[in-house]
């Protein structure tokens, strides 16, 4: 334009030729022109620049209400897509706008400046989306640190099944607190589902943990309860008294109630597999400490002292009824003095008797023609009864074992015994014996009932059996000792045999058979000396205190090695009790009183 003008200005004066005042107007008016030019293109720019800020700003609005319209918070990456969308659709509508009046070449830089406008706006929504984000990584973490609280806040041990239920409860509680604490968009964020799984790993490793220490707690408490209810089984070991029967210590020593007080400590943790192992490793520990406890209580039995045998039995025998009790007697018990073997049934004086365990004696008195004082008779044949001896002895015993019970039967051997001679040894009785000696005014006994316990507490030691023609006068001595009633015996401690045991044989064919055997056994040396034989044996079976229920067993048979069997054989048709024996000793005694022990050991 301003080339044409000049042109045409030249065109104008080309006439007047080079006239300095031509060129003067020429430059005047091309600089005029220029000065012009530049007008119109400061307008113009001042234009575009107008139109340009207007773009920009309306680009700018659309821009911000494009963000203010994405939802946050939002996942990152979801994020960066909404941004580039954004930010491609406002650049171009941008473009778009700014194209007519800008050169391609401005317009690619006011593009690029434009972007750069939008970055910030773009970084403050991601901060603040950022911001949200963290918040509800915090929350997961907050929940986390709450769930991994309870687990270590539990009051451990307890079931398996309280703390499977627990470990349910607190893994669905996070499960709630993420689902109510993280915000919906960002639900199913990778970042927030990383998160979510590390936290959900994390409560399973602590439950798992948890278990652990859960289980570990349990077998210390299975433990510490097996090794205080063994204290208490080695306690009450120590306290039972051997030896006794098996029901004794069965109920001294009861395994069931033992591992009960084990499942009592452990109620609370039931089921649970290793308290089974220790409840198993318990029992089978009880079981040995009772089969030792057994195998001791029978190995003191067959090793029990016999001058105090019964007093070592009290928790065998006493709940035992007297009548129930093997005991070993020797018949004609005061005969030892005697020289001449027709005439003498034992070899050991009374004391010896007792030591070897004998606890019933016999006494067979009478008087001998010609002679004074009461004499022990046997085949026809009398020895001199020293009382003092006799009773002293037995007196004397009894004090010394507070717990032994004699029976000491007395029988009249001869015709008649003089009234005065009754008189002294009823006397010498009382004298020697008193408060021993069991009397009906003791209301609290019956024969047929009163236990070894019973005569313990009361502390009878001594029960006096006499013949009855022994309580009657003698038909010699009209005027001489007085008939004795029943009852005024008995209230002197001098219970009548009529009314207290009546003999009555073995079957026969028994004893015979028991005699051939015994024949075979015996060697020649053997026979007719002291200890050889045994010619009576009363079996005395007192069952009532009046009259005819009672009664007793007596045969003649030889000592052999068949004793011990016949024994057996008898106590199979009822319980032994009194067993008399001519020439007994330790080892008859201790037979009879391991017999007895067998019938005791089973009650």
């Amino acid at each position: 334009m301003v080339r044409a003008a000049l042109n045409t200005f030249r065109e104008l004066v080309s006439t007047w030729g080079d006239h300095s005042d031509v060129q003067v107007a020429e430059a005047r008016l091309k600089r005029d022109m220029d000065l012009t030019r530049l007008s119109i293109e400061q307008r113009n720019e001042d234009e575009i620049s107008k139109q340009l800020n207007a773009a920009v700003d309306t680009a700018m609005r659309q821009f911000k209400s494009r963000l203010n319209a994405i939802r946050l918070p939002s996942c990152p990456a979801r994020l960066q897509v909404i941004f580039a969308e954004t930010n491609a659709e406002t650049t171009t509508e941008f473009r778009q706008s700014v194209e007519p009046f800008l050169s391609p070449s401005r317009l690619r830089v006011q593009a690029v400046r434009f972007e750069r406008r939008l970055q910030p706006e773009l970084e403050q929504i991601a901060k603040t989306n950022h911001q949200h984000l963290q918040r509800s990584e915090d929350a997961i973490h907050a929940s986390l640190n709450v769930a991994t609280q309870r687990f270590q806040h539990l009051s451990l041990p307890v079931t398996s099944a309280a703390l499977s239920q627990t470990c349910q409860r607190v893994s669905d509680t996070l499960a709630s607190d993420l689902s109510s604490k993280v915000a919906a968009d960002l639900q199913h964020c990778p970042q927030i589902t990383l998160r979510r799984k590390r936290a959900e790993s994390s409560i399973r490793k602590e439950c798992d943990t948890t278990k652990a220490r859960n289980a570990a707690g349990i077998r210390q408490k299975a433990v510490e309860a097996r090794t205080e209810t063994l204290q208490s089984a080695l306690a009450v070991e120590q306290q039972i008294s051997l030896p006794g029967s098996l029901r004794y210590i069965e109920r001294s020593f009861n395994t069931s109630a033992l591992v009960g007080m084990f499942d009592a400590k452990m109620r609370h943790l039931v089921p649970h597999d290793m308290i089974d192992e220790e409840r198993q490793q318990l029992s089978r520990f009880l079981d040995g400490v009772k089969t030792e406890l057994e195998a001791k209580n029978r190995d003191t039995l067959w090793h029990l002292p016999l001058d105090g045998w019964m007093g070592n039995l009290t928790h065998l025998i006493g709940d035992v009824r007297l009548l129930d009790v093997a005991i070993p007697g020797s018949h004609q018990s005061a005969t030892y003095k005697s020289t001449c073997l027709c005439t003498s049934n034992q070899v050991f004086n009374i004391s010896r008797q007792l030591e070897n365990g004998i606890r019933s004696l016999h006494l067979g008195l009478g008087d001998v023609d010609g002679e004074s004082g009461l004499h022990v008779v046997c085949s026809g044949q009398g020895l001199r009864f020293d009382s003092d001896e006799v009773l002293t002895s037995i007196n004397d015993f009894l004090r010394d074992h507070p717990k032994e019970v004699v029976i000491l039967r007395v029988t009249q051997e001869s015709a008649r015994v003089r009234g005065q001679h009754k008189t002294a040894l009823f006397n010498a009785l009382k004298n020697a014996f008193g408060s021993l000696m069991v009397k009906s005014s003791d209301s609290w006994f019956k024969l047929s009932e009163v236990t070894m316990k019973q005569l313990w507490q009361h502390r009878k030691q001594l029960l006096v059996i006499v013949d009855d023609a022994f309580l009657l006068r003698s038909q010699h001595e009209p005027d001489g000792h007085p008939d004795l009633t029943p009852d005024a015996a008995r209230a002197m401690g001098l219970w009548p045999t009529s009314s207290t045991l009546v003999a009555v044989r073995f079957n026969d064919d028994d004893m015979e058979l028991l005699f051939e055997k015994a024949e075979m056994e015996l060697s020649q040396a053997q026979r007719g000396t002291p200890g050889g034989f045994f010619d009576v044996v009363h079996m005395l079976r007192f069952v009532t205190d009046c009259g005819n229920d009672a009664f007793s067993r007596a045969t003649r048979i030889r000592n052999s090695s068949f004793f011990a069997d016949w024994l057996d054989s008898q106590t199979g048709r009822e319980r032994m009790n009194v067993v008399e024996m001519d020439f007994i000793g330790a080892y008859s005694a201790e037979t009879i009183i391991r017999q007895g022990l067998r019938t005791y050991l089973r009650a």
